[in-house]
Parts: C-alpha cells; structure tokens; sequence
C-alpha cells in the first residue's frame, strides 16, 4: 500500500512538468506560427528539433537508433503516436490563435479525462484495467465543469 502511494505522489512532479510543457508548447508554437506564417511549418520545425534532441539523447545514452528491420515488424497501428502527435501539434498551432490558452485547455483536458476513464475501463493500450465507478465519473465531471468555469471568464 504505502509503495503505491509512494509511487503516486512521486509521479506527480513529472506529470505537473508535462502540463507546464504543454501549454508553454502551445505557446511557443503558436509565436513561431506568426513568424512563418504557416502552422504546418511550425509544426514542422517543432517536430525536427524534438527528433533532433532525441536523436542526440538515444546516441548518449548507448541505445542508439531503431534498427530498421526492428521497425519494420511493428504493428501499423503503433505508427500512429506520431500522427497523433503531429494532429495535436498542428492543431492546437492552428487554434491558439483564435482560443485564449485556458478555453483550448479546457477542451483538451476534458477529452483526455473521458478517453482517459475509457482507456483505464477496458484496459486498451497497455493501461492497467480499472473499472469505471462512480467516484471516477463524478471526479471527471467536477473537473471538466471546473475548467469550462474557469475557461468562460
């Protein structure tokens, strides 16, 4: 018991940093769509650097890159990360533009809360299978009214 809760509270550092990422991201991209002018080359230019410093962490670290071969025999459908990342990513440049930071959060946040409870649910994807509840649906609800309050200043 006390290893999970351990375990919890050390991942939430993490998963703050990734949320203070992601909306510094959408910022960052969106100032470098209005310098290009186009947001496909925004997302563009985001997605070379990220290679770029992944490529140059993989060579440090000693993995080294993929073998092709190893790639080859992938599933399709474990292509599809990087389209979802360059969807998100293009997207969310598209849409700061014309949404305040917080109201594009909040649309994000609560699709990802729901997808999240269903991913949990069945257990997809590699998550550990956690039925729905009722405190679950009830928290995703209080959350989701909580940031389309806070969105609607």
């Amino acid at each position: 018991m006390w290893e999970k809760t351990a375990l919890l509270a050390l991942s939430w550092g993490p998963a703050v940093a990734i949320g203070l990422c992601t909306a510094l991201q959408v910022g960052v991209n969106s100032e470098l769509r209005g310098q290009l002018h186009s947001p496909l080359q925004a997302a563009f230019i985001s997605f070379l650097v990220g290679t770029l410093v992944l490529t140059m962490l993989l060579l440090v670290q000693g993995d080294g890159l993929p073998k092709w071969q190893r790639l080859a025999d992938l599933p399709l459908w474990m292509w599809a990360g990087g389209l979802l990342g360059a969807f998100n990513v293009g997207v969310t440049i598209f849409l700061a533009q014309r949404m305040s930071a917080l109201a594009l959060a909040a649309g994000v946040i609560s699709a990802q809360l729901i997808t999240s409870m269903l991913l949990d649910h069945f257990g997809w994807l590699g998550f550990q299978q956690r039925s729905i509840n009722w405190q679950a649906i009830a928290g995703v609800i209080l959350l989701i009214a909580g940031v389309t309050l806070i969105a609607q200043r």
